[in-house]
């Protein structure tokens, strides 16, 4: 399943919501931050549907790609590339 970087506008309301339906375990939302008048958060196609099925208005923004499938980090094709 497909991960976004997406938004919502940043109201208390909406604040609660998020917050409430990461504590039901609805969505993972524990990486979220406000930035000006929006809430950041990454999603995935099924977080987005709970969030507008509650009303909440989602940006979509950027696909996020999976590490081991990047090109330029860690030379690409899961090698590694550094590490500890």
């Amino acid at each position: 399943m497909a991960t976004y970087q997406c938004t919502v506008p940043a109201t208390p309301a909406n604040q609660l919501v998020v917050t409430q339906l990461d504590a039901d375990g609805r969505i993972a939302a524990d990486h979220w931050r406000v930035a000006g008048a929006e809430v950041h958060l990454t999603l995935t196609e099924g977080e987005i549907a709970i969030l507008e099925g509650v009303g909440l208005p989602v940006t979509r923004g950027a696909e996020l790609r999976v590490r081991d499938v990047r090109t330029d980090v860690g030379g690409g094709g899961g090698g590694g590339g550094g590490g500890l």
